[in-house]
């Protein structure tokens, strides 16, 4: 599939997705006193901002941009974003079906090239557990006053990624990414 794409460049595969991080509260587990049933405030506005990212699961490197909108506008700055980052390979970005990945209006940089991941097959792109792992240590269970406090909290799961990229490696590792190459 890769080995198709024509570019001086060396490649490198990258895979992308978005998500929304909002004032809504999630509830998960959490570790209590056995007996004990703790009180969990919970809200349900719904207003939220998205994190686009890109992560090359074989380097653990990470590319993203929060956006107070999932469009292909913000699509377009986060392929910037992604080309600008990685300036001397062709990046291979994996995406799902999403309308602002197929848009006419979208501005696909010389150094990115894209794929289609099949319909419904969300457990194909390692980002969604890369949403798991932010959700689930920076915002899972927090109550928040107003989208700065989010904004907050998923700019230190991001950048604690972008830091640490043998744990983004371990958390987005997609044993079937060598075969996309062939």
């Amino acid at each position: 599939m890769v080995a198709a794409i024509e570019h001086p460049l060396p490649k490198k595969l990258f895979f992308e997705d978005e998500s929304r991080f909002g004032l809504m509260t999630q509830i998960g587990r959490r570790w209590a006193r056995k007996g004990c049933r703790p009180d969990i405030p919970y809200r349900q506005t719904r207003e939220y901002l998205a994190l686009y990212a890109s992560v090359c699961p074989e380097t653990g490197e990470m590319s993203s941009l929060i956006s107070p909108y999932m469009n292909t506008e913000a699509m377009n700055a986060h392929l910037e974003i992604l080309a600008r980052e990685h300036p001397n390979t062709c990046n291979v970005l994996v995406l799902d079906g999403a309308g602002w990945h197929r848009s006419l209006e979208l501005k696909v940089p010389d150094n990115v090239k894209l794929i289609s991941l099949p319909p419904y097959s969300p457990q194909l792109n390692p980002m969604e557990r890369v949403w798991d792992y932010i959700k689930g240590h920076y915002t899972r269970g927090a109550y928040f006053d107003d989208l700065d406090q989010v904004e907050v909290r998923v700019i230190d799961g991001s950048v604690f990624l972008h830091e640490n990229p043998e744990v983004l490696k371990s958390v987005a590792k997609a044993s079937y990414a060598q075969s996309i190459f062939s």
